[in-house]
């Protein structure tokens, strides 16, 4: 009896392991030979198995972006990156990819798994889903509705600046990150749920949540390769509840916190690092008239200073928004990419990180130049792709803009502040984990505050 059933036991595995092996064989053969995007150049085994991906990812710790431009180095413009996947390399085809409008754009599942918020705005991938989540949200993120927060937010700027005033000529190190992420925090916060946590009074300015931001984003990686996990953390039915409500806000919160906070710290950085930016910064700002003035009146006299926006602009292009890539989809028409035809149904993606250092539209795009984003020519706003673009663009752009105006002009228009124990490695791009990957062991970008 126990002899019959190891028998049947073993010829069941000997079936299953047979028929795996043809599967995964089948599978194969139609990823190289019979997919729509078959004929696209790259490397077969990026085109055979998402492994080869994974090992970009995780084993080299984030290098799956360079390696794109290494593929577009060998095989041209348009390159296939996995078995599903075109990317493109002409920035000048970006908005045809991240079209808005009337024009069909959905986002990628396999980009979208990796987050448990399946009710949010960012994990719906559907059009037209899409659309009826964010025409539910576009009012409270207009221009008229973020110049109603800027009392929330100049008062929030005033708690930073005080912060640091009470450590200047202590010997006390701040943490430049998480000052501005606890600033960030705060406002989203207070503007989504009508409270925070007053991170920017808590000793250090409380990391705690950006630190579980960072963590995981740093999972969403891992998760992307094993896309049952989220199955197995959110495995409830949606439904129009509450939870979706709270997923939409964890998403906002989440995004704008991170983002903006990375934003303000490269972009101090740099202007601490060059002291012939940081003397035109504070002439600029010296400028400004704020006694007797309304907050919008100081707004629009910040928003009119060209070097101001030049810092602003050089300081998005080197943070990047999100690093990682945001494919798109055109479920029902095709693309036309030079001679080639992209299939309806195909992800496409471009990558902010390769754009920004494009250097035919960015020469020494390593370094921090606010003088490329002056003068008349509008020319070079259209390949800023922080705020990704489309209709499935960032959607707290305006409100971003002002916390950037805003906090710039706070921090260099008063404080006085130094680096110490921090270089460029503490803000240049090394790996995509999501956000942007620096070196390992940075402790961040360190300032003493000073007379």
């Amino acid at each position: 009896m126990a002899t019959s059933v190891l028998q049947s036991f073993a010829t069941a595995l000997t079936l299953l392991s047979a028929f795996s092996v043809l599967y995964f064989f089948a599978l194969g053969v139609w990823r190289l030979c019979f997919s729509p995007i078959s004929h696209f150049p790259g490397p077969k085994l990026a085109a055979l198995t998402y492994w080869y991906e994974f090992y970009y990812d995780l084993m080299q710790r984030g290098q799956f972006v360079f390696k794109i431009q290494e593929l577009h180095d060998r095989y041209g413009p348009i390159v296939r990156i996995n078995p599903h996947e075109l990317h493109v390399s002409d920035p000048d085809f970006y908005h045809t990819i991240y079209a808005g409008g009337s024009q069909k754009r959905e986002r990628d599942p396999y980009h979208t798994a990796p987050f448990t918020l399946s009710g949010s705005l960012l994990t719906s991938p559907p059009h037209d889903l899409h659309r009826k989540r964010r025409a539910a949200l576009n009012p409270f993120f207009s221009q008229q509705s973020t110049r109603r927060l800027l009392p929330l937010l100049q008062e929030r700027i005033d708690v930073l600046v005080a912060k640091l005033e009470e450590l200047k000529d202590t010997g006390k190190v701040v943490n430049l990150l998480h000052a501005f992420s606890a600033l960030s925090n705060d406002v989203i916060s207070e503007y989504l749920f009508g409270t925070s946590e007053h991170r920017l009074e808590a000793e250090g300015f409380d990391p705690s949540y950006h630190h579980k931001i960072i963590g995981a984003a740093g999972s969403l990686a891992v998760i992307k390769h094993f896309p049952f996990i989220p199955s197995i953390i959110d495995n409830l039915p949606e439904a129009k509840t509450t939870t979706r409500l709270t997923e939409e806000g964890i998403t906002l919160v989440g995004a704008a916190s991170h983002t903006v906070a990375w934003t303000l710290t490269v972009g101090s950085f740099h202007i601490l690092s060059n002291p012939r930016i940081l003397s035109s910064l504070s002439s600029e700002l010296s400028t400004v008239k704020r006694e007797g003035e309304t907050l919008n009146s100081i707004l629009s006299q910040l928003e009119k200073l060209p070097f101001l926006t030049g810092v602003i602009k050089e300081s998005l292009r080197l943070s990047y928004g999100p690093s990682v890539r945001l494919p798109r989809i055109d479920p029902d028409k095709a693309m036309q990419f030079h001679d080639w035809v992209i299939p309806p149904g195909t992800a496409v993606s471009m990558s902010t990180v390769l754009i920004h250092h494009d250097e035919s539209i960015f020469p020494a795009s390593r370094e921090f130049k606010p003088e490329r984003w002056l003068g008349g020519d509008k020319g070079l706003d259209r390949y800023m792709t922080a705020f990704s673009g489309g209709s499935r663009a960032c959607l707290g752009i305006k409100l971003a803009w002002q916390e950037l105006y805003l906090g710039f002009a706070g921090v260099f228009e008063r404080g006085v502040m130094r680096l110490v124990g921090t270089d460029k490695g503490d803000v240049e791009i090394i790996g995509d984990g999501f956000f942007p990957l620096v070196r390992e062991g940075s402790e961040g970008v360190r300032v003493l505050i000073t007379s």
